[in-house]
């Protein structure tokens, strides 16, 4: 016998500019990556003391530097990964997902602070088994003013489209100063 209890909550705005991972799609065998970036919405520093999922095949991966040179320098290196000065944002860790198995995975993110803050990131990832078109970009993530600029160097997000249909496609970029992408099944 299964009962259903009503529930609610309130929630509140997340000012460490992090968005729920929700709605993803990928196919089977499959690995979904993600790089959570931090930001520090305070005038004094923050640490991170604590990173954990819900879901043991969500797999957090520490960023790695290569300049590590032993065991204790990469210790202190992740202590510096975890450490966000005033209005700071950096990414933090990656987060990975194999796709084994047809399922929907609903879970979370938690991160705790030294200010004993505990923020929980929803993540569901739906593992699919049909054809079509996948990217390792779900989501393309501008500022709050609405564009990407950069006076110092051109801004490239590299966007990788998988096809896991039976028919070709060519996708092409059109419009230098509006992006569009435009794809083309062959027929």
């Amino acid at each position: 016998m299964c009962c259903f209890l009503k529930i609610s909550g309130i929630g509140k705005e997340n000012p460490f500019r992090l968005r729920p991972l929700i709605n993803i799609e990928i196919p089977i065998n499959s690995t979904f990556e993600y790089t959570i970036q931090f930001s520090n919405p305070y005038n004094y520093s923050l640490n991170i003391n604590e990173i954990y999922t819900s879901d043991e095949n969500l797999i957090i991966e520490l960023l790695s530097n290569k300049n590590l040179k032993n065991r204790l320098t990469k210790i202190f290196s992740y202590h510096e990964q975890w450490y966000l000065k005033p209005y700071q944002t950096k990414s933090i860790i990656k987060i990975n997902y194999f796709a084994y198995k047809l399922n929907q995975l609903h879970g979370f993110i938690c991160m705790k602070t030294n200010f004993s803050e505990k923020i929980i990131l929803p993540v569901e990832i739906n593992v699919l088994n049909r054809s079509g078109l996948y990217s390792n970009v779900d989501l393309l993530e501008f500022s709050t003013e609405r564009y990407i600029s950069s006076v110092i160097k051109p801004i490239k997000v590299p966007v990788y489209v998988f096809n896991y249909g039976l028919d070709p496609v060519m996708i092409t970029v059109s419009n230098i100063h509006k992006i569009s992408i435009k794809i083309n099944l062959f027929e």
